[in-house]
This record gives C-alpha cells, sequence and structure tokens, in this order.
C-alpha cells in the first residue's frame, strides 16, 4: 500500500486529493497547522503531522515515512504581500523538497501553475512553452518553486514531477467558484473585452485524476505536465454558467483599460483597508489572454483523460453551492 504525504490538505486542492487517495486505499498522512481540523482528518484517514513548511522535524516525519510527497500547499491569490508569497511558495518548497530528497522518497509532485506562462503566452502553450520571467508575485514565486525544487533533486531528477495546474474550479474552489459567486450576488462582476479571453480551466476531480497518476506513473518521473480539462473555454461562457445559477442580469462588458482602471482603483482602496481588492490588474491581464494549454503530454505519457466536462462540472457545482446556502 502506498504511503504519501500531502501538504495543503485543509486547502480546497489538497483535501480532494486526500479523499482520493483513501479511495485507493492508500496510507495518507499530511502537514497540519490547523488543531480545529485534527478531528474532522483523523475520522477520514488521514495521519496528522502537526506543523508548518517551517516546522524541519514535521518535514522529516512526513518524509521519512513517504513513498511520495505532493506538495498542494502555496499562497495561491493575486494579491498580497510579496514577502509572504516567497516564504511560502519559495521558501517553503525549498525546504519540503530538500527534506524528501533527503528522505529518498520516490517521488515528489509540486503543483505549480500555467501561470508561470505570463500574461502575454502564445496562442498554443505546452511544456516547451518558456515561461515568463516577469508577471505578478504569485506566478513569478511559482516558477522560482520549481526551480529550487529541482535543485533539491539535481542528483535524481527522475525523483521530481511538476504538475502546472489550470483554473481549477469546483466544490471548494474559492478563486473560481465562490469568488466569482459572490461578485455576482453583490452586483461588483463584469467582463472584459466582451469576454473572449480564454479560460483554461480544470474541475477538481479531473485535476486529482492528474496528480495521482504525476505520483505514481513511470512515466511523469522528471517530467513537467500541464494538467486541464483539456479545453478552453470563453470567460463569457464560463461565468454565464455562475450568472444564471445566481440569477443575476446579463454582465456588462468593459474595455481592457476602463477594467485595468476600476482595478487599479480598488488596488489603492485595499492598501489603505487592508481588504483584498474585488479584482486586481493581474486578473485583469489574465482574461485578457486568448491562449490555449494543451494537456496533450499528459493524454500521451499518463493516459489522463479528463473526463468531467464543464457541463458537468458546472452541473455538481450548482449542487455544492447550494449546500451552500450560496445559490
Amino acid at each position: 500500500m502506498p504511503a504519501v504525504f500531502i501538504t495543503g490538505v485543509t486547502g480546497f486542492i489538497g483535501g480532494q486529493l486526500a479523499r482520493k487517495c483513501l479511495e485507493r486505499g492508500w496510507a495518507v498522512s499530511a502537514l497540519v497547522r490547523d488543531k480545529e481540523k485534527v478531528r474532522a482528518l483523523n475520522k477520514m484517514g488521514v495521519q496528522v503531522i502537526m506543523g508548518d513548511l517551517g516546522n524541519a522535524e514535521a518535514l522529516r516525519r512526513g518524509c521519512g515515512e513517504a513513498d511520495a510527497v505532493i506538495h498542494a500547499a502555496a499562497r495561491s491569490s493575486d494579491w498580497g504581500q510579496e514577502k509572504q508569497f516567497w516564504e511560502d511558495n519559495v521558501r517553503g518548497t525549498e525546504r519540503l523538497a530538500n527534506q524528501a530528497a533527503r528522505a529518498g522518497v520516490k517521488r515528489f509532485v509540486l503543483l505549480s501553475t500555467i501561470s508561470v506562462y505570463g500574461f502575454h503566452p502564445p496562442a498554443r502553450v505546452n511544456e516547451e512553452t518558456p515561461a515568463a520571467e516577469k508577471s505578478y508575485v504569485y506566478a513569478e514565486t511559482k516558477l522560482i518553486a520549481e526551480r529550487v525544487a529541482a535543485e533539491a533533486f539535481a542528483n535524481q531528477p527522475d525523483r521530481l514531477c511538476v504538475a502546472r495546474v489550470a483554473s481549477a474550479y469546483g466544490p471548494g474552489s474559492h478563486n473560481w467558484t465562490v469568488r466569482p459567486v459572490k461578485l455576482l450576488r453583490e452586483g461588483r462582476m463584469f467582463l472584459i473585452e466582451d469576454g473572449e479571453g480564454l479560460n483554461n480551466h480544470v474541475y477538481v476531480d479531473n485535476l486529482v485524476d492528474g496528480l495521482v497518476l504525476c505520483a505514481t506513473h513511470p512515466a511523469a518521473a522528471g517530467e513537467t505536465f500541464i494538467l486541464s480539462d483539456g479545453v478552453a473555454t470563453a470567460w463569457k461562457e464560463f461565468f454565464g454558467y455562475y450568472q444564471r445559477m445566481t440569477g443575476a442580469p446579463p454582465l456588462r462588458s468593459l474595455s481592457r483599460n476602463q477594467a485595468l482602471a476600476i482595478a487599479a482603483g480598488m488596488e489603492l482602496a485595499a492598501r489603505v483597508s487592508g481588504k483584498p481588492p474585488a479584482i486586481t490588474r493581474a486578473a485583469i491581464f489574465l482574461m485578457c489572454r486568448h491562449a490555449e494549454m494543451s494537456c496533450q503530454k499528459a493524454r500521451d505519457r499518463l493516459g489522463y483523460n479528463p473526463e468531467i466536462s464543464l457541463e458537468e462540472g458546472m452541473s455538481r457545482t450548482r449542487a455544492w453551492l447550494k449546500e451552500q446556502g450560496l445559490v
């Protein structure tokens, strides 16, 4: 029975991943810093190791007992202090990867992001497309995290696998489910350039299936994969699902410059209030991209098959949102 050590298990992706691994009969341990989450995790069957990415002893315990380590913990946002992103995304990855390398884990899976391709990627993107050195702090620190993980496994690069994750939505997703739904309910959502930009999305169950393959498949050794639903959808169609769920009126559209001006004002107010802005300039640039990011490599080499369509994924998401009282 494989043993896997997961970080970020109290978050959206990490939690779903832990459930999938347990369903497969794996022994699952997890790094947890919130004592209030321990009972629920233990009830699921997760072995809890108390600590965070700065706790060397906790990392040593987790890595020492694992065949695979899946690093899902990250500061994932388009807003925040740069030093926090560096500490969580770069230094945290560095500590964990170095410990995993010393412990001799068979596979270290790092969750990265398609945002590493920046604000202006080409129309067709795959794993060979150069990453963008400059974009916004989350993407920049995730790209550096990929590099520090590669340095940790420089002597045995086949033990590392990097998963560049698309916009993950579904039950539990804040960035691409709860946040847009709340903005719609508040009347603060709008489209940019008629919503013609492309969203490379991934339903959480499809993503988790891909991550399990990254952790177990021989062909994943030493490789980087884009994990998505295999299609790119215009933002007007993607957000249209949420608009219909909430009963909000049709979304108005702004030009890129209009949207950037509004976002700049919100960012300025956020610096004064300390509350995150409803939308940022980084989000505007991301929603103006017209790139299709291919997961064909994962299909060909791993047998990755994102079975849940956008229509089915949104149907499941709507059921969850109703349970939460959000629609």
